[in-house]
């Protein structure tokens, strides 16, 4: 605190400086005031920690910038510190619904399917009616091969809110996998309509394509997920698929390392095993040496 060059002016009885004490006790109760109003701090004691003063000012006053910090990241393609951002509120607080629905979408990003799946299972529980916990659940419940579950739980987000594009790039997904490519390219193509910035949805729009040995339709799909969200793996992915079957040898390899980095970069490490395999088949099938894989 500044010292106060002019408090031996003051008369005798004024010396005595109680304000300041008041003031901040008055601070202090205002802080463990709205602390006990806060589901985080309570649980944090509750825990055995303990806050000091300024701590606690920093808990309480700070913590509603979370979830637009985390997001932040997120479109920084920062996904292991929008987790970290994430991870330690829905922790402290198991049942706030926005910090689980960012938790559960932020894992489902990064590929961390088994912890989305347990967010997205306890905001439903949390709430039966919250459309979007539904279609999480769906979403990593094909990553599991949980076929009826997938469907169901899209279904069922969907019938409370039909105008989510995840359940119906799940229920497209489906389709794909199952073999009706013309039913996967309905779905799919719904949710690029309700979603076009969906850089998933085209994704799996090239996949199709890429079934139907469409490779223009693959590429267009591929590179529109690429330039929504450069740092979308699946798009670089069925890109170097792309370029393979055009005889690319360059850009097929290229690409596919970039999808293998970029899934590396969130932690996806099905993934990143799936892209290293693809791009060493691809080394050996056009006989590539390391000069070669360097653009000169």
């Amino acid at each position: 605190m500044m010292r106060d060059d002019f408090a031996d002016l003051e008369a005798p009885q004024q010396k005595k400086k109680t304000q300041p004490r008041k003031l901040r006790i008055f601070i202090i109760t205002l802080l463990i005031a709205g602390a006990a109003l806060s589901p985080s701090v309570y649980l944090h004691f509750k825990a055995g920690g303990s806050l000091n003063p300024v701590d606690l000012y920093q808990f309480v006053f700070a913590s509603g910038n979370e979830i637009k910090r985390a997001k932040q990241w997120m479109q920084k393609g920062e996904w292991s510190k929008a987790r970290d951002t994430m991870q330690y509120y829905y922790t402290m607080e198991p049942e706030n619904p926005n910090y689980l629905a960012l938790g559960a979408e932020i894992n489902y990003q990064m590929g961390r399917y088994q912890e989305a799946l347990n967010l997205a299972q306890a905001l439903v529980k949390l709430d039966p009616e919250q459309a979007e916990g539904h279609a999480l659940v769906g979403a990593c419940a094909i990553h599991f091969k949980n076929f009826a579950e997938a469907r169901a739980a899209s279904q069922r987000a969907l019938e409370l809110n039909s105008y989510l594009a995840l359940p119906y790039i799940t229920l497209g997904n489906l389709y794909l996998k199952g073999g009706q490519v013309d039913r996967a390219l309905t779905f799919l193509k719904q949710a690029g309509r309700l979603d076009p910035r969906n850089s998933q949805a085209w994704t799996l729009l090239s996949s199709a394509y890429l079934k139907q040995n469409e490779l223009e339709n693959a590429m267009l799909s591929a590179q529109t997920a690429i330039e929504l969200e450069p740092n979308s793996p699946g798009g670089h992915f069925n890109l170097g698929r792309v370029y393979f079957q055009k005889g690319d040898a360059f850009n097929s390899v290229q690409h596919m390392q970039q999808a293998e980095d970029l899934y590396t970069a969130r932690d996806d490490r099905i993934w990143t095993a799936q892209a290293r395999q693809n791009k060493e088949f691809m080394i050996k099938y056009f006989k590539l040496r390391p000069e070669d894989i360097v653009r000169p």
